[in-house]
């Protein structure tokens, strides 16, 4: 799901590494449990440039925030 400006939220039920495509910008990257609802920021603060792939970490099935700043 994507809107424009705001940010990119992702359910991923994969345990391995993820990788997407987004705009170039600065992000800070959350993920939400999906069983409590907890929001923990995984990154405050990361800078993607065009054409460059973002990585989210392995190992937890849930939800990415992934917010512009």
């Amino acid at each position: 799901m994507v809107k424009s400006g705001t940010g990119i939220i992702i359910y991923s039920k994969s345990k391995s590494e993820i990788t997407i495509s987004i705009p170039a910008g600065k992000y800070r990257i959350s993920y939400v449990n999906p069983r409590s609802g907890e929001i923990t920021t995984l990154v405050k603060t990361t800078s993607v440039k065009a054409g460059n792939p973002l990585k989210l970490p392995s190992g937890n099935e849930g939800v990415y925030w992934i917010r512009n700043l």
